[in-house]
């Protein structure tokens, strides 16, 4: 219970573009564009993705890593097909940068990536970690955790 949060990672392409992707494999006919690192050998995104993009095939393929603002604009501005990175991290920047650009388009979520990954906080004192633990707790018992998350993720940023 003590994960802090977690990231679904997700391809999406623009409707009007009729990608079809059925699994990882399907990336490697289109351009992509995931985040800075999503490529290395433990890579969340898989074995297959790290197949198709690891070090040296990276620079002979149409991938790129990007940060995470480069990364969207390059998806709204048409320069790559698809963009490999969290759901919700995705909703954010569409409502952040619909101020510079048409953010508008209809959207397709391709769920390649099953797995959750999920981030914990460390702690060096033993003391501090389990008074975190237990608060953490209690606001996912109580529901205030999630409406913390969906308040973050589903307004606009500042």
């Amino acid at each position: 219970m003590d994960e802090f949060s977690h990231y679904q990672n997700v391809a999406i392409s623009k409707k009007a573009s009729g990608i079809a992707l059925q699994s990882v494999r399907d990336l490697f006919h289109h351009r992509v564009i995931a985040w800075q690192g999503a490529s290395q050998a433990k890579t969340p995104l898989g074995e297959v993705f790290y197949q198709l993009y690891g070090a040296e095939r990276a620079s002979q393929s149409r991938y790129q890593e990007l940060n995470q603002y480069n990364q969207n604009a390059m998806f709204w501005l048409g320069r790559t097909d698809v963009i490999v990175l969290d759901k919700s991290i995705f909703g954010w920047y569409r409502s952040y940068l619909s101020n510079e650009m048409d953010t508008s388009a209809e959207i397709t979520i391709h769920p390649l990536f099953p797995n959750f990954q999920y981030t914990r906080v460390a702690f060096r004192d033993p003391e501090l970690a389990q008074v975190f633990a237990e608060g953490l707790s209690r606001l996912k018992a109580s529901g205030r955790y999630q409406q913390f998350y969906d308040q973050y993720f589903n307004h606009s940023p500042p």
